[in-house]
């Protein structure tokens, strides 16, 4: 295992520092407009200072002590129990955190709410979720810059390890999803939709792991930041936009 604790390309450290501080500037800026919240911008520079700490602690350990004893011993694992059947389950479960799905998803429910319901506060605190998580875990990686598992991969992948983007992509919209699409139901189905979406984003962790393309930290890092994020979104925006708290009465009445 090669981890690194050397900063090999500053300028492109600087430069992913540099998108996520006006990242976040953008985000504080607009926010008022959109539900008037510079509290998210403020949100998004904590946990990303957090998140970059966390990484390259994780990135200056040495291959024989503490975390890294329990990234190298899943990582082998995974490797040594593969078959060619888990591999195509997994590589199949593994998508729920993908990109393309994940987005395709949001916007379709976002799309939903603005033209049928009238209501463009889904739209906008879903893509508050997703584009700052986004922008977290990209910036994170370049800065951190850790070294993918150098054992068999199983899937494909793209940057370096740290954090999971899957993982973080999977945590913070998944649970996003639930809460928009259950808020207005009883108490068990609200329980069944941030439970699905919690198994969900363990499943989509534990696919990079096994597949060999992810660090057990990496991982556990990714969801902890999409979690985060989602936490910290939905306290800052999601009252206003989702309108929680508010009896449904009156909510159908304005609609």
């Amino acid at each position: 295992m090669t981890l690194r604790n050397i900063p090999r390309r500053p300028a492109a450290r600087i430069a992913a520092l540099t998108a996520a501080v006006l990242s976040a500037t953008l985000i504080s800026a607009c926010a008022p407009l959109l539900l008037g919240g510079a509290m998210v911008g403020a949100f998004f520079v904590v946990l990303f200072a957090a998140a970059l700490g966390v990484g390259w602690v994780l990135s200056g350990t040495d291959d024989g002590s503490g975390i890294a004893r329990w990234d190298v011993a899943a990582a082998e694992w995974g490797r040594d129990h593969a078959t060619r059947t888990s591999t195509t389950i997994l590589d199949a479960l593994t998508n729920f955190g993908s990109t393309v799905p994940l987005m395709s998803v949001m916007v379709l429910i976002g799309v939903y709410h603005a033209v049928r319901r009238n209501d463009r506060g889904p739209a906008i605190y879903l893509a508050i979720v997703g584009i700052g998580v986004t922008l977290i875990n990209n910036a994170l990686k370049l800065i951190v810059d850790r070294d993918r598992p150098d054992i068999a991969q199983l899937a494909g992948h793209s940057g370096p390890s740290f954090p999971s983007g899957h993982s973080a992509a999977a945590a913070a919209c998944w649970a996003a999803i639930a809460l928009v699409v259950a808020r207005r139901a009883s108490r068990n189905c609200r329980f069944l939709a941030a439970t699905l979406a919690a198994v969900v984003a363990v499943v989509v962790a534990t696919t990079r792991v096994l597949l060999g393309v992810h660090w057990l930290s990496d991982v556990v890092a990714g969801v902890v930041v999409g979690w985060a994020w989602f936490l910290l979104s939905t306290l800052a925006v999601g009252g206003r936009s989702l309108r929680l708290g508010e009896p449904a009465e009156r909510i159908a009445d304005t609609a």
